[in-house]
């Protein structure tokens, strides 16, 4: 019984992750017929002003979720948009969507996290490693034609498995 639970839960997680991924990246190929290619877009902005030399990021701007709304929202059924800002080693803030199966992208310019499960998300802000691969997958957005990416992309496959930081657990 607990393999059969496992297993389930498995086809779950690859289930949605497998449905953001085509998701997302058909909305991108439908807002090509109307934007041009991806290259000529808007580069994916910052949710806030980043200090290059620091790292820093002071939120004041929305740039991510504007960039989703010219581009993507059209095409993606989702229940809300906004943004959150959270302190960790450095002030971050990012976009978010939450999505009507319950799963939510939280985004900017420098990387995508798609979470299976919305409620997961806060829990998995304090242990980013203990979801990552499990409850959460992180994704680039490539403005070379590719779209969204799974992140370190051009790894082989049995590295993107079982690699501790970055693979999928």
């Amino acid at each position: 019984m607990p393999s059969m639970i496992s297993n389930h839960k498995k086809h779950i997680v690859e289930t949605k992750l497998s449905k953001f991924y085509s998701t997302i990246n058909q909305a991108i190929r439908l807002s090509e017929l109307e934007n041009g290619e991806i290259s000529s877009w808007k580069k994916l902005g910052y949710n806030c002003t980043l200090d290059e030399e620091t790292g820093k990021c002071t939120p004041n701007s929305n740039e991510a979720e504007e960039w989703f709304n010219k581009y993507l929202a059209k095409y993606i059924n989702n229940i809300k948009t906004g943004q959150e800002v959270y302190n960790s080693d450095i002030v971050s803030a990012k976009s978010i969507i939450y999505f009507n199966d319950g799963s939510l992208l939280q985004f900017n310019s420098r990387a995508s996290t798609f979470y299976i499960n919305a409620s997961d998300y806060e829990k998995c802000l304090l242990d980013e490693k203990k979801c990552l691969g499990t409850k959460s997958f992180t994704f680039m957005f490539m403005q070379n034609g590719k779209g969204f990416e799974p992140y370190n992309s051009g790894q082989n496959e049995a590295t993107l498995l079982n690699n501790p930081e970055f693979g999928c657990n």
